[in-house]
């Protein structure tokens, strides 16, 4: 099941679950105390007012976060996020051992 999350602007989604930001480009979790570095480093046509305007959204929501060294992982099979492509729907387990395999392990 994919989880739910929020839209924080157009670029970044919020998932209050794992409390965890996702960049929906790059299609990865974003450390929420280096979002500026992020987006200086990988979007290159975000200019500085651009960054700052995704800071505020985020700032103005007052959204928790999970220590990045510390986000609880999801189980497997039990959810993934559609916005990252690490945990995609490409995954089975074996119905013998129950180990999970991709799709291209099958």
């Amino acid at each position: 099941m994919a989880n739910q999350t929020a839209t924080v602007t157009e670029f970044i989604d919020y998932s209050s679950e794992y409390e965890v930001l996702i960049c929906r480009t790059c299609q990865f979790c974003i450390d929420p105390a280096r979002v500026d570095r992020h987006l200086f480093k990988y979007h290159h046509s975000f200019g500085r007012q651009d960054r700052m305007n995704i800071l505020t959204s985020i700032n103005d929501r007052d959204l928790a976060f999970a220590d990045p060294a510390a986000v609880a992982v999801p189980e497997p099979l039990k959810c993934y996020f559609s916005q990252l492509k690490l945990t995609a729907p490409e995954y089975f387990a074996c119905h013998l051992c129950h180990q999970c395999v991709t799709k291209s392990e099958k």
